[in-house]
């Protein structure tokens, strides 16, 4: 497809599979973020809270597909997933966002993208640097610039991209370890525990949260 063969597309594509195989080549211990049962299962709650606000983002054609490719890449750069980084490559591609774009994002730099972005960007990357833990005059600026609504779409999409992020980071992590590189942060119990608590709760999650749309479509409502 297009949006892929082009010099840009490919150029953003190369730095976020490079970035990639550098990691898993270096001989030290895994550093990326991972999760813990605890981490998961806050995270779960946070978006379950959320559904709504994530059922309502094509609603909004102020917050449209691009905007949150650009949000969801920040916080993947900061934690370091290769698998979203990735997958988030190829739907910033396909949703419109140039490949050069794309690519110095993956640099952990906003200069590029829309202005009317960066106090939403600025705020992905700080959520994921303070491990989910932001400074409340950053939440306060993101409801001021984009209204309460449109915060909340975005916080939504923040908190599915970071389980994300830290379910692959933990996969990643236990395989390290496996090949004798383990992460300073965690246990063999804890990634197993986490990867274990993720697959009887995110399948299910997904479904709950699928019949929820269904229901509220049917019935007109919006929560």
């Amino acid at each position: 497809m297009s949006y892929i063969t082009s010099p840009s597309a490919a150029n953003a594509v190369s730095s976020m599979q490079k970035m990639s195989s550098n990691r898993l080549a270096r001989p030290e211990p895994f550093k990326c973020r991972t999760a813990n049962p605890g981490d998961l299962l806050r995270l779960l709650a946070a978006i379950v809270r959320a559904s709504p606000d994530l059922r309502a983002h094509g609603g909004d054609m102020s917050i449209d597909h691009a905007f949150l490719e650009r949000v969801m890449l920040a916080v993947s750069q900061v934690n370091q997933c290769r698998y979203c980084l990735y997958g988030h490559t190829r739907a910033a591609l396909s949703a419109g966002v140039p490949g050069t774009e794309i690519a110095r994002l993956l640099e952990g730099e906003l200069g590029a993208s829309p202005p009317e972005e960066s106090v939403a960007l600025l705020y992905a990357q700080h959520y994921a640097e303070s491990n989910g833990d932001p400074d409340p005059d950053a939440i306060a600026r993101l409801h001021t610039e984009y209204g309460e609504s449109g915060a909340a779409r975005i916080q939504a999409a923040i908190y599915m991209i970071t389980l994300g992020n830290l379910l692959g980071n933990t996969f990643d992590g236990l395989i390290s370890r496996l090949r004798g590189r383990p992460s300073p942060q965690g246990s063999l119990f804890s990634e197993l525990a986490t990867l274990s608590l993720s697959v009887l709760s995110v399948i299910p999650l997904g479904v709950f949260m699928a019949l929820r749309m269904l229901f509220s479509r049917a019935t007109g409502t919006t929560s």
